[in-house]
């Protein structure tokens, strides 16, 4: 896992608190950490509806918010199993769905299934050669090589010639049924592209929009492809932007997830949405500006770049490469333009780097905490990640000390929980490290 760079995840030693002899330990008084459960692990997942996906020695498994783990399924296994450890290892998230659904391999049929992680019950019989978690009350699998789409009790919605990501988004799903496109139809010329002729199909598998572009798609959900061409990630939950389309009279552009148009781009690059605000770019000068989803200017085109909107401000850099604060409603500067770096907001504020040091930003834009840091970066609502001159610690915001943890590491906290890990060794060392991860969460009392 990667140090935390303002605000990535960092290296930290930590004393955690209980757990320790059987003489009960008074409360500790004021801001503390509070180990969730006993049990250490090789590494984990965020948490994600009251559960997070470890991995032990011998077995991945589920542990919630009290800490109590549950083995979903052991490490051995045949080819089925190779691609969803290499996933993990990415980083590919694989939750417990709101209704306790979870994809579980066995290792004698050599396929997946879905378990019910109260009751442990098979709730669909192992039958995929790769499953992904229901979200939206849906599952994308592969049945006898077929990507397909399935409710929570295993009937087919649709299936596909390719599926372009393991899950939906915004009530939809990227496909192709495997019609290839012609390359005049996505640059208008004869040059050789792989591109497919996808639509997207809502949660019942109707059409929303058809006639779409996409690049080359992977059967194997786990290593699922760039779409390219159609993005529904951007943060704005009412907005989707299409690219390519291969029917002649389509107009890309910005859509609702109903499939209706916004606006159309007549060629421009569709930029991310958020809060109805994006960015523009000025044809003759390359600079850009903030203007509304639907093509409202709200500034002029000043700036070298913009970032996506984010906490009711857009971070702006200007000719001369230093970043200051936009008000996405007024369009007007909020901060001064004196940072080199600005990640996006969490909880009310947003890391900064100034002078190669970091500090952080409110939602006003204000600095809140001067750039004097080596390494900055907010853990959970009120606590923060503060490295200098080699030292370590855990803070809350008013600055008050909660643990040294020089020497660990340091995840984002998810559903109230984080992660602390020791340094994953190296060489002939990792292959027998011990447990690593240990979940804890921040109690500011």
């Amino acid at each position: 896992m990667n140090r935390i760079r303002i605000g990535a995840a960092a290296v930290a030693a930590v004393l955690l608190l209980g757990g320790c002899g059987s003489q009960e330990q008074p409360a500790p008084d004021g801001p503390h950490l509070e180990q969730v459960g006993e049990q250490t692990f090789y590494s984990g997942q965020p948490f994600s509806n009251g559960y997070a996906l470890v991995q032990t020695k011998d077995a991945f498994g589920y542990v919630d918010s009290d800490g109590e783990y549950t083995e979903a399924f052991s490490l051995e296994g045949g080819s089925g199993l190779e691609s969803f450890v290499q996933a993990f290892q990415q980083g590919a998230a694989f939750e417990v769905s709101p209704e306790g659904l979870y994809p579980y391999y066995d290792k004698d049929t050599d396929a997946w299934g879905y378990r019910d992680i109260q009751s442990g019950e098979t709730v669909i019989d192992p039958q995929y050669e790769s499953a992904m978690p229901f979200r939206e009350g849906r599952a994308v699998c592969v049945e006898d090589g077929q990507p397909t789409v399935i409710d929570e009790s295993g009937t087919v919605i649709l299936t596909a010639a390719r599926i372009y990501t393991g899950y939906y988004q915004k009530g939809l799903l990227l496909v192709s049924d495997g019609e290839e496109a012609y390359p005049s139809q996505v640059s208008g010329t004869e040059d050789e592209v792989d591109t497919w002729i996808c639509r997207l199909v809502d949660l019942d598998g109707e059409t929303v929009l058809d006639n779409l572009l996409a690049g080359e798609g992977e059967e194997n959900l786990y290593g699922y492809a760039d779409p390219l061409y159609i993005r529904l990630d951007y943060p704005d939950e009412e907005v989707i932007a299409v690219m390519g389309m291969a029917e002649p009279g389509a107009q890309p552009g910005y859509y609702t997830p109903q499939g209706e148009l916004i606006r159309a781009l007549d060629g421009q690059p569709a930029y991310p949405v958020a809060d109805g605000v994006t960015w523009y770019q000025d044809s003759e000068t390359g600079l850009f500006g903030l203007e509304t989803v639907e093509g409202s200017s709200l500034t002029e085109a000043l700036y070298s770049a913009v970032s996506t909107p984010s906490g009711g401000l857009a971070y702006c850099t200007d000719e001369s490469g230093m970043g200051g604060f936009l008000s996405v409603e007024t369009g007007q500067p909020v901060s001064e333009f004196v940072y080199e770096q600005a990640m996006p907001f969490a909880h009310g504020y947003c890391v900064v780097i100034r002078d190669g040091l970091a500090g952080l930003v409110d939602d006003q834009g204000q600095e809140v905490i001067p750039c004097q840091y080596e390494n900055l970066a907010l853990v959970d609502d009120g606590l923060l990640y503060l490295e200098a001159e080699g030292t370590v610690v855990l803070t809350t915001l008013d600055g008050q000390e909660v643990e040294d943890v020089t020497g660990r590491g340091v995840t984002y906290a998810s559903e109230g929980i984080f992660s602390l890990f020791s340094l994953i060794p190296q060489g002939e060392e990792a292959a027998s490290r011990d447990n690593q991860v240990q979940f804890v969460r921040f109690v500011n009392e």
